[in-house]
């Protein structure tokens, strides 16, 4: 029985700390992107772009300790990898600002997504998973007629990530966090995608997926 309750207690104790360092990740992410907010406009074009790269040296000297030092807890590996997908974002908005280039958003979405899956087959992070996922659904949400196909391949990145935590008996919370985010994300970009279906089309298209995820 004591061995039973305190597996238990540790099960439950690591999702908290995952939870916590999650959530610790984004906060301190935004902080920094308030900071290189306040006052940007008063600085000159050279220390605007010295200071854009800041946020990606700082996510990757982090991820590199992690990885180095600490890769071989959960926590740590969550938030190295979420860091850093939300520093890239920061420095390519940051370098985007300055010098006027991924001015649409479709194409800061696919920039960002494409340089951040790495990230979720690294420290097979589901934290990173999860921002990539957001990332999708905000990307098609936002594009143009030329781009949801693009954001259908990267969607498969997401998959590939989901399998292979299946196959690799991953905590069934994990699971079920990635499987709702999958069903989310699939339905969204089949929605964008196949718009111009007939009616009938559409309606038995997202019968027959709704009920395969079932």
């Amino acid at each position: 029985i004591r061995q039973r309750y305190s597996k238990e207690d540790s099960s439950t104790l690591n999702l908290s700390y995952i939870l916590l360092g999650s959530l610790a990740t984004l906060l301190i992410g935004s902080g920094i992107v308030l900071i290189f907010a306040y006052q940007w406009e008063t600085l000159s074009d050279l220390a605007k772009g010295s200071l854009s790269i800041l946020p990606t040296l700082l996510g990757l000297a982090f991820f590199i300790y992690v990885y180095l030092v600490r890769r071989q807890q959960l926590v740590w590996r969550e938030s190295a990898s979420g860091f850093l997908m939300l520093m890239f974002a920061a420095s390519m908005a940051l370098w985007g600002q300055t010098f006027d280039i991924l001015q649409e958003s479709q194409q800061f979405w696919l920039a960002w997504l494409l340089l951040s899956i790495p990230l979720l087959f690294i420290f097979n992070s589901s934290l990173s998973a999860l921002l990539f996922a957001l990332g999708i659904i905000a990307g098609v949400l936002q594009s143009s007629e030329a781009y949801p196909a693009y954001f259908a391949l990267l969607f498969l990145a997401f998959v590939a990530h989901f399998v292979i935590n299946i196959r690799n008996n991953a905590h069934v919370t994990r699971i079920n966090v990635l499987a709702w985010a999958l069903v989310i994300v699939f339905t969204i970009v089949w929605s964008v995608n196949m718009q111009d279906l007939a009616g009938p089309m559409n309606f038995l298209g997202y019968t027959a997926c709704l009920g395969l995820f079932y």
